[in-house]
C-alpha cells in the first residue's frame, strides 16, 4: 500500500481531544485510522480532471500489492486519490449534537466522500479496471 502522502484535509483537535475540520459547510470529525483510496488510470485523471487531487503511484507498490493479494492483474493505474473518511458532522458549534447524515448523503456515501475529498462522484460508477476501491 503507498505511503500516504497528501491528506484532502487540515484536521486540528478539540478539548475533548478529537480530530476534527471546519470549513463553511459545517465541522467534520474524523474516523480515525479508517481511510481509502482510489487507485485509477491516466485516462481518468484526464477525463475527471484529478490532478488537483490525484497524486502518483510508484508503479512497485502496485506490483507487490496485486502479488500479495495473489491477483494476476496487470493493471494501468498510475495515480490514487486519498479519501479521508469522517466519522460524524455538525453543522455549526451551535448544534447540540452530531450526526452521521450529512446535506451530501451519510458520511460513508459514495455521495459524500465524493464531496468531502473534492472529486466528480461519478468517479465510483467507473469499472475496477480503471477505478480501484481500496482501504488503507
Amino acid at each position: 500500500m503507498p505511503e500516504i502522502t497528501k491528506y484532502s484535509h487540515d484536521y486540528m483537535v478539540n478539548e475533548l481531544g478529537y480530530e476534527f475540520t471546519e470549513n463553511e459547510h459545517g465541522i467534520f470529525y474524523d474516523f480515525e485510522a479508517h481511510a481509502h483510496q482510489l487507485w485509477v488510470t491516466t485516462e481518468m485523471v484526464n477525463k475527471y480532471n484529478l490532478q488537483e487531487v490525484a497524486v502518483e503511484l510508484d508503479q512497485d507498490e502496485v506490483f507487490d500489492y496485486f502479488e500479495k493479494n495473489s491477483e494476476d492483474v496487470h493493471s494501468n493505474y498510475t495515480h490514487y486519490v486519498f479519501i479521508d473518511d469522517v466519522i460524524s458532522y455538525r453543522k455549526s458549534k451551535d448544534d447540540p449534537e452530531a450526526t452521521t447524515l450529512t446535506p451530501w448523503g451519510e458520511v460513508w456515501s459514495s455521495s459524500f466522500e465524493a464531496f468531502f475529498n473534492e472529486f466528480p462522484v461519478e468517479l465510483f460508477n467507473e469499472s475496477e479496471e480503471l477505478v480501484l476501491y481500496l482501504q488503507v
